[in-house]
């Protein structure tokens, strides 16, 4: 990590912000919580270096955080400009967070060893001195080692190993490690790194896609990986507990910047925030969610090194594994989120569309379509052969529309954990040609900040199942504007977002089917922003057969952005999620919801709301 006196030499904006919250008194938020004064601070800023670390720890934190992870959400960093720099990608980085994991060990003297991270179908990437831990080379040969017992050192690699509270189990998703595929020569002309191949998982996440791109220095960059406290490495316990806060071995987001690139170098610098247990961790391009590095080595306040993208591409091509590589950054009209809708298919396309199935989870647990009966008039209805309908039926999920608010009333989707299928590409949001184009919001409200994302109601990863064709085909039609609210940059949810996930883990284990419906709470206070009407509040309602009582459970959910709509100081705020009774969403929304009412564990209009700290505190029954 650079020393903070150099970032704030260089760059005014954190210069004039750290200047006004430590002269005003109104002091760093992290100081604050670690009891450090503002009149502490300053003199950290003035004198000598190393005479006061704790102050100088907390200036270097505020400047270049080392975020902790939750639900593959990153958490929300206390710098204004931090947060300013971040806002725009945190999408794109977000999306490459289930791709890392902590690389582990048994029948060995210690539990984890470092990072690695998806960089093919099976291959994970990490460093020399990590793979070495674990395996043995002698010339082209690569063994497993061996313990003082003579047993063989088994690997994995835990893509999740997340921080979610003091006294909390962090959650688990292992693979085991089968075969070490390769390993640099421990030399200077040759990078640290080392491929490793891992066993074969239903829910493996997709790869990293690598930037052939030269980069810049003062580059945006982020590094994901698991940083701890390692007594082996160069950083004292005094420094690491001060800049970690004593929690290690868990996924952390460190945003920071390229200091120096030089050509015929195979490693460059960065600024993030690393301690020993980063080794192997992704440097990440900000802007495109691109690999651009293989985190190596670090010393805290001096600098960072990683192996420049291009040295893995080259690697990967000797071992003749498929490379993922992405030429160029994303153009802003190609921005997924913010870009020019494609251009709509013809009406005919979508005749294969079956759309929501009402007795996918069995013929006696049938969901019907859920009926708008308040202000129905405002209902979209359209002519499909002939004869009017207001379900505009998509590759799993169906959509109805509210044409006065010109977005959808709901989005009703069948999953199956199954065949689930992962790693399909998203596609260009588009218009529905089924239905008039003037109510379908295209672009009014939508772009960069201060404006809106798409927020998908149905998630682009509910209908991926099936064959891959089916897939790909379901991912598509998640992008449709129909099937899209405006919601926060970024909206940070965590417990909101996994949902489904938990849903499906409590689910039935013979067949994995849950039943989704999400959607927007419309009010007639909601606030005009760019010529639209913003919803701040929206509701989910997931059903399924319950794994340990054989019955149909269903349960509610809202989540409201409307304290970032009033305050944009906190739109990088995490939002939170409350379970509420299904008849108390029925009177907010208008829409007859059927049996699900009746079912659900929390009874009656009034009851009361409770917010979920994480999905475990969800009652299903």
């Amino acid at each position: 990590m650079n020393n903070f006196r150099e970032i704030l030499k260089k760059d005014a904006a954190f210069r004039e912000e750290v200047k006004e919250l430590v002269e005003s008194g109104m002091n760093l938020p992290i100081a604050r919580r670690n009891g450090v004064k503002p009149s502490e601070l300053m003199k950290a800023m003035i004198g000598p270096s190393n005479e006061m670390p704790k102050a100088e720890a907390m200036i270097n934190l505020h400047l270049r955080p080392a975020l902790l992870i939750k639900y593959n959400k990153i958490e929300t960093p206390d710098s204004a400009e931090v947060r300013r720099r971040l806002l725009p990608y945190i999408g794109k980085l977000e999306s490459r967070v289930a791709s890392v994991g902590r690389i582990e060990f048994r029948k060995i003297g210690r539990p984890f060893g470092g990072t690695g991270w998806m960089i093919g179908d099976d291959v994970i990437v990490t460093n020399r001195h990590v793979a070495k831990l674990m395996a043995n080379k002698k010339g082209n040969t690569i063994t497993f080692v061996k313990n003082a017992l003579g047993e063989t050192v088994e690997a994995f690699i835990d893509f999740k190993e997340e921080y979610i509270g003091k006294d909390m189990a962090t959650p688990q998703f292992e693979i085991p490690i089968e075969k070490v595929l390769f390993i640099a020569d421990d030399v200077k002309t040759q990078p640290d790194i080392a491929f490793l191949k891992i066993g074969k998982h239903s829910k493996t996440p997709q790869p990293i896609p690598l930037s052939d791109t030269t980069l810049q220095k003062d580059q945006y960059v982020s590094v994901i990986g698991y940083p701890a406290y390692d007594p082996d490495a160069i950083i004292s316990r005094t420094a690491a507990s001060n800049v970690f806060n004593d929690i290690y071995g868990v996924k952390r987001c460190s945003p920071g910047e390229i200091m120096e690139y030089v050509e015929n170098a195979w490693y460059f610098f960065h600024d993030c925030t690393t301690l020993g247990g980063n080794s192997g961790s992704v440097v990440l391009d900000n802007q495109t969610g691109c690999a651009v590095g293989l985190h190596f080595m670090g010393e805290v306040k001096k600098e960072n090194y990683a192996v420049k993208s291009a040295e893995i591409i080259k690697y990967l091509r000797k071992i003749k594994t498929k490379v993922y590589i992405r030429s160029a950054p994303v153009k802003k009209e190609d921005d997924e989120e913010t870009g020019e809708p494609s251009l709509e298919a013809p009406p005919e396309s979508y005749d294969d569309r079956e759309g929501y199935e009402e007795t996918f989870l069995g013929a006696r647990f049938k969901v019907p379509l859920p009926a708008v009966v308040k202000n129905k008039e405002n209902a979209l209805t359209f002519n499909i052969d002939g004869k009017p309908t207001s379900e505009l039926k998509y590759h799993h999920f169906s959509v109805v529309m509210n044409k006065l608010r010109r977005m959808c009333s709901f989005s009703i989707c069948n999953i199956d954990g199954q065949q689930s299928k992962r790693g399909v590409a998203r596609v260009i949001w588009k218009r529905d040609s089924r239905v008039p184009a003037d109510v379908q919001i295209i672009k009014e409200c939508y772009g960069n900040p201060p404006k809106f994302s798409r927020g998908h109601m149905t998630r682009k990863e509910d209908p991926i199942w099936g064959d891959l064709k089916m897939a790909r085909s379901a991912c598509a039609d998640t992008f449709h504007v129909t099937n899209a609210v405006p919601q926060m940059q970024p909206f940070n949810a965590p417990v909101w977002l996994a949902l489904e996930d938990y849903a499906l883990e409590n689910a039935r284990q013979d067949d994995m089917k849950i039943t989704v419906i999400t959607g927007p709470i419309f009010h007639n206070d909601d606030p005009i922003k760019f010529g639209v009407k913003i919803p701040v509040e929206f509701f989910k309602i997931i059903t399924f057969i319950h794994d340990g009582t054989g019955k149909l459970c269903a349960t509610g959910y809202t989540v409201s952005q409307e304290d970032y709509l009033k305050n944009e100081e906190f739109v990088y705020g995490e939002f939170k999620t409350y379970q509420v009774s299904i008849k108390s969403l029925e009177a907010k929304t208008g829409i007859d919801f059927g049996r699900l009412a009746d079912i659900d564990p929390i009874k009656g209009e009034e009851a009361i709301s409770t917010a979920l700290m994480s999905v475990e505190d969800i009652v299903f029954y």
